[in-house]
């Protein structure tokens, strides 16, 4: 099989893989003076808004949420624990699972980190109307679903892609 490269078959995807990029590379930049990452504040955040509505969150739910694999998680919780972030507590439901919740201190970071997501976003979509923000936000809601799709139909090779 002998395919030729084509930049334009793969523009989107570096594209995508560049914003990503670059959002990460700021919001990192922008939490380091509090002595988090981009993905540790994904988590906090999703247990912020979270732990008060739900009897237990664990580190499943956040796998879920997040997308991210077990090993990622648990290197993130384990740092985030290590700085005084959160607290792991056995659950009273599955003693299989540690319930993990956000410490004081994580609390009074929640303004600091969605200050900087918001600036990020408003950064990003400074120059769009708000039609196009509605349309980008529509195209990449159709876009996760292909991926999401695509990641399905992977995990079972018998399934077409579509």
């Amino acid at each position: 099989m002998n395919i030729e490269y084509d930049p334009q078959k793969t523009r989107t995807l570096r594209q995508i893989r560049r914003i990503n990029n670059a959002i990460l590379k700021v919001r990192n930049k922008r939490l380091a003076d509090f002595d988090i990452t981009a993905a540790q504040s994904d988590i906090l955040l999703y247990l912020i808004r979270h732990y008060k509505d739900k009897d237990e969150i664990n580190q499943l739910d956040i796998q879920k949420f997040l997308q991210l694999s077990n090993p990622t998680v648990s290197g993130l919780l384990n740092r985030l624990e290590d700085k005084g972030f959160i607290t792991r507590t056995p659950s009273i439901k599955d003693a299989r699972y540690n319930c993990v919740l956000p410490t004081e201190k994580a609390l009074e970071q929640r303004a600091v980190m969605l200050e900087h997501m918001f600036f990020c976003e408003d950064a990003i979509l400074a120059n769009f109307t708000e039609e196009e923000k509605e349309s980008l936000g529509m195209l990449l809601d159709k876009a996760l679903a292909n991926a999401e799709a695509l990641d399905e139909a992977t995990a079972d090779p018998a399934k077409p892609i579509v």
